[in-house]
């Protein structure tokens, strides 16, 4: 993960790499903006995504969204 632009910038073209950074941080952005409008309807769930997950889809959606994302 840590080494990933490193070897992007040796194989890819200047202008791509500069895309897909944008590409990328829009998805955190929206990823980020979700969490928070998570957070304002469930203030009570304070578990991360495993709570939110788990509590809208079941044990086994928090389960499989956690490990997705450790």
């Amino acid at each position: 993960v840590f080494s990933l632009p490193q070897n992007m910038a040796q194989v890819a073209n200047g202008s791509a790499l500069l895309v897909a950074w944008l590409i990328t941080g829009v998805g955190i952005i929206f990823l980020a903006l979700s969490l928070l409008h998570l957070t304002r309807q469930r203030p009570d769930l304070d578990g991360g995504i495993y709570n939110y997950a788990r509590e809208g889809f079941g044990d086994l959606i928090g389960f499989c969204s956690a490990w997705g994302y450790w």
